[in-house]
């Protein structure tokens, strides 16, 4: 990701010729979260993670406590197994088998889908209702596009939408699901959003970027998730 951050920037530098020094080690011990960083000081602070499915569990943990205050629409994707034209019914046991996966895993589209206006996103590859209060509202189909707001880019307005603010559309895309029993795969079929929350991302997602602050999860990669949000060790800019 590009650094604006000098004092760190400098240290970056110094790290890559093994010069660090006494300053630097102090430096970073300044910027520690802890473990007991209260979520709402951390809101629009993107969580940088070693792997996909820590940053579903973190992105739906900070979902979680926005459906507090606000209403979150849930889409979920459109599967089917076979061709257009003889589609089938996604059998149960492949249906759980990737229930889980991450959306890396899914060719970027994911399988459920939290949103909620206002929220940050990523795009991989407003929804207008009438329903009320806050929570998690489950659409019964997906709709037919989401506005969203894009950084950084330089494009002429589109009719009747604000400057930088686009439609995404749903998106069909397929993958292959190996089965125990099964000497071929099972073609799955999908069409959903290519969009993830952003309150975290992984290493590999965050090259390029700008952030003007970040977390970067220090925690070895275990494959638990237990306590997301108050167990991991982490560094930001002051």
């Amino acid at each position: 990701m590009r650094v604006i951050d000098q004092a760190y920037l400098d240290f970056l530098h110094r790290l890559r010729e093994g010069k660090c020094t006494d300053s630097d080690v102090e430096m970073l011990n300044r910027r520690v979260v802890g473990q007991s960083v209260d979520i709402t000081s951390i809101l629009d602070v993107p969580i940088i993670t070693p792997g996909n499915r820590l940053v579903m569990a973190i992105n739906d943990l900070f979902i979680a406590h926005y459906s507090q205050h606000t209403k979150v629409y849930v889409s979920k994707a459109i599967d089917y197994v076979g061709k257009k034209s003889n589609r089938e019914e996604v059998p149960k046991k492949v249906a759980d088998k990737i229930k889980n996966w991450p959306n890396t895993s899914t060719r970027g589209l994911p399988r459920e889908l939290k949103l909620f206006i206002g929220i940050s996103i990523i795009v991989t590859s407003n929804i207008a209702t009438e329903l009320g209060g806050t929570g998690y509202h489950h659409l019964t189909h997906p709709p037919d596009y989401i506005i969203v707001e894009l950084e950084h880019i330089n494009m002429n307005p589109i009719h009747g939408l604000p400057t930088n603010h686009v439609p995404i559309m749903l998106k069909a895309s397929s993958f292959l699901v190996s089965m125990p029993g099964r000497k071929k795969h099972v073609t799955f079929n999908r069409r959903h959003f290519p969009l993830v929350p952003r309150f975290s991302c992984t290493a590999h997602k965050s090259q390029g970027q700008t952030l003007h602050k970040s977390i970067i999860d220090l925690v070895p990669l275990n494959g638990k998730t237990e306590g997301l949000g108050i167990e991991f060790a982490s560094v930001r800019p002051p």
